[in-house]
């Protein structure tokens, strides 16, 4: 019992691995909710549970002694561990995949010639067990040390009294919008009407280049309006840091030491607003604005309402959504930053907003299911880009605030696997 017991709280561990990276060998630096005290323990707890349920579930099947459940079970324990190997695997940049993906399916086929495919598994998780004391020791460190903690807070700046005369300017990115897909190369049948109807009424820039093909890249220099050539993260207790280099002079400085867009705005009075993704905004430049917010691109393992309970639920839905998590995260985080976006537009009190939408950069989730990536479901989030322009259009029109607007519409990037799905170069 107690044998069936550790390997069934070393696969837990396993299935676990997401959780467990991001909480102790992962840079804090893109995540927006750090780890916290109930999310340390909710770890705990849910290892403990789910391993728990697997014993039952073990056990019954067991003693049902029913041959075609004992092999099936079989077969998804295998599965599962495979699935868990597999994904790790993926998520480590330093790991050539491909190569990894066709040793791991060719190790896979000769064990299970001999019929050793169940055997090596299980000793596989049986030489992790010693991996969980590991991790309950991080976990147990971790809530005593951010037991009186709490995540960082969000900048806020006073509002500036503004009237109706003040000038307004709204500046949409949208992540990885193409031009020539979008517009250039537009099939017959793609629509996307409210894009039309702005460029008719718009100056549309035709030979308008992004300042790189990497978002971290453009949304600095965009926002700097001086072109960067390179940016590192830098991790630290107290302050974030990134570090950018200008093209032009070879400096490198930290992002945000130096004015910007947003700061002179401040300084002639105008109160200034980004939402976006990605990036940490409000950490890095959050005292330049009268309003920040972002979301992370990966998964957020600890909830933003930290409760015991809300931890539990964010890793039980993001560990048992497999490979679909940054589906689910980037349709999290796009409704999120269209929900802020609809209010910041339709208050008059801003005069400079920009919104770094995740759209329509992929993972693509809508009309498109979690596993397709394909020319289609880039199409798909096209469509949406369309739509979110028409929600922010009629908000702002309701409010009369539409023709008092200067709006620009960019991108920080091209579809960079355009050649591997368009036909066109």
């Amino acid at each position: 019992m107690l044998k069936r017991f550790f390997i069934a709280l070393s696969l837990t561990n396993l299935c676990f691995y997401n959780v467990i990276f991001s909480f102790f060998y992962k840079s804090f630096f893109y995540v927006r909710y750090l780890p916290t005290a109930n999310s340390y323990l909710a770890l705990i707890i849910n290892e403990l549970v789910i391993a728990s349920l697997l014993l039952i579930i073990w056990e019954s099947i067991t003693r049902l002694k029913i041959q075609f459940i004992i092999k099936a079970a079989k077969i998804i324990f295998v599965l599962l561990v495979l699935t868990v190997i597999y994904d790790t695997a993926r998520d480590f940049s330093r790991i050539n995949f491909k190569v990894f993906k066709y040793c791991l399916l060719m190790l896979t086929i000769v064990l299970l010639s001999f019929k050793k495919l169940t055997k090596a598994t299980v000793l596989f998780v049986l030489l992790s067990a010693p991996y969980i004391g590991i991790i309950f020791f991080q976990s147990l460190t971790g809530i005593m040390t951010n037991w009186d903690k709490v995540n960082r807070t969000q900048p806020v700046q006073t509002l500036f009294k503004t009237n109706n005369s003040t000038p307004r300017l709204l500046w949409l990115v949208f992540d990885d919008m193409d031009f020539r897909i979008a517009f250039n190369e537009q099939a017959s049948y793609l629509k996307f009407p409210t894009f039309d109807r702005f460029r008719k009424q718009a100056i549309f820039a035709e030979n308008a280049f992004p300042p790189s093909n990497k978002t971290a890249l453009s949304l600095t220099s965009l926002i700097d309006g001086k072109l960067i050539s390179k940016v590192s993260a830098i991790e630290n207790d107290k302050n974030d840091k990134l570090k950018i280099t200008y093209q032009e002079t070879g400096e490198t400085i930290d992002w945000g030491s130096q004015p910007n867009i947003f700061s002179k705005a401040r300084s002639l009075g105008f109160n200034t607003a980004l939402i976006g993704e990605y990036l940490p905004y409000s950490r890095l430049i959050g005292k330049d604005l009268s309003y920040c917010d972002w979301s992370s691109f990966y998964p957020d393992y600890v909830s933003p309402i930290d409760s015991l309970s809300t931890n539990i639920g964010s890793q039980l839905t993001f560990t048992f959504a497999g490979p679909a998590k940054n589906y689910i995260q980037r349709k999290n985080a796009f409704s999120k930053v269209l929900e802020n976006s609809l209010n910041l537009v339709t208050n008059p009190s801003y005069n400079l907003i920009m919104v770094h939408f995740p759209i329509p950069h992929d993972p693509h989730f809508y009309k498109t299911s979690w596993w397709e990536k394909s020319a289609k479901s880039y199409l798909n989030s096209l469509a949406l880009a369309d739509q979110t322009l028409k929600q922010l259009w009629k908000a702002m029109d309701g409010q009369n605030l539409w023709n008092n607007t200067t709006v620009i519409i960019t991108s920080d990037h091209w579809f960079r696997e355009r050649k591997k799905y368009f036909s066109f170069r």
